[in-house]
């Protein structure tokens, strides 16, 4: 009796995700329809153990601290006491970046605003995009960076609330962080 030597190939074979973004389903096959697939990853601070048996189902990638995070996986094929060789693949987890809270402003039509600085956990490795829900106030609907000092503007007989909100965005991996909120 001469058994079969199972083989592996994976799908997909390397992904890459932001923190709490959801993995894609890895599924194992063959040239042996009934093998079994045992895998184990180096790395388990993305979210998912190690050891395994069988296709690793989706789940919620994790990488809460500042580097970027990959586990390596190798997953081995057997069939009827016969091990097949293994095949390697990977799942890399960006950090996601922070901007620091920022304090909101108070000021009468005419005067100058503060500048307003933004900073997180990635400084001088993310942009900051915000978007302002009134221009009413001097400030436009949108932007990128700091917001520089600009006259508050109200031409109205009530109180103009501007909220801004800003998200910050990893340049390298386009990974969006929490956005903040503040109102001028």
């Amino acid at each position: 009796t001469v058994k079969p030597v199972p083989t592996v190939s994976v799908v997909p074979v390397t992904q890459e995700l932001c923190h709490d973004e959801a993995t894609n389903p890895v599924d194992f096959s063959g040239n042996v329809a009934a093998a079994d697939y045992d895998w184990v990853n180096d790395n388990v601070s993305i979210g998912i153990g190690s050891p395994g048996f069988g296709d690793i189902p989706a789940f919620t990638a994790t990488n809460s601290g500042l580097a970027i995070q990959t586990a390596n996986f190798t997953v081995t094929p057997s069939f009827n006491g016969c091990t097949g060789e293994s095949e390697s693949f990977s799942i890399t987890v960006n950090p996601k970046p922070t901007v620091f809270a920022v304090p909101s402003q108070d000021w009468c039509g005419g005067e100058s605003t503060n500048e307003v600085l933004f900073n997180g956990n990635f400084a001088g490795a993310a942009t900051y995009n915000w978007v302002n829900d009134n221009t009413t106030v001097g400030l436009p609907a949108s932007g990128s960076g700091d917001i520089s000092s600009f006259v508050a503007n109200n031409g109205t007989p009530i109180t103009q609330i501007a909220t801004i909100t800003v998200t910050p965005i990893i340049d390298a991996t386009g990974c969006e962080g929490v956005s903040e909120v503040f109102t001028i």
